[in-house]
């Protein structure tokens, strides 16, 4: 889990991959009162990647994850999803669900190769929203 030394490098690549939320370290600290969890993947001291879990409800959503660059395709994203989908089972939730933009082609292999299915297609902002999910026993 990360904590608040963690919370300025989490804002900076959440600001970078999902420029839109205009993230800061206290809108992450109010985000974690109100139920999200952030979890880092940390390599030689230095945060790499992160994944941002709301459980709320029964229901587990992931509200982003993002990796370095240079540290794409060495199982660092893959890492990060299942530690997400693990907390939300110890948690008893049975369904993690998440929005990836339906140009987002390579994002959503990496769901499919993860279990997540297709559910149904949105619309935002004149863009096409993918929402996927997994259910699991507990």
């Amino acid at each position: 889990m990360a904590d608040e030394k963690d919370f300025e490098k989490i804002a900076e690549m959440t600001n970078h991959h999902f420029p839109h939320m205009k993230m800061t370290p206290s809108k992450i600290l109010e985000r974690i009162s109100k139920g999200c969890l952030y979890i880092v993947a940390v390599i030689e001291g230095k945060v790499v990647g992160f994944v941002d879990v709301k459980i709320k409800e029964g229901r587990a959503k992931v509200m982003g994850l993002a990796v370095e660059e240079k540290y794409r395709g060495r199982g660092v994203g893959s890492a990060l999803l299942s530690k997400a989908v693990e907390v939300a089972r110890e948690r008893g939730i049975t369904t993690v669900y998440l929005k990836v933009k339906k140009s987002n082609v390579n994002a959503i292999k990496f769901y499919e190769k993860h279990g997540f299915v297709f559910r149904k297609e949105v619309e935002k902002n004149g863009e096409g929203i993918y929402i996927m999910f997994r259910k699991f026993e507990t």
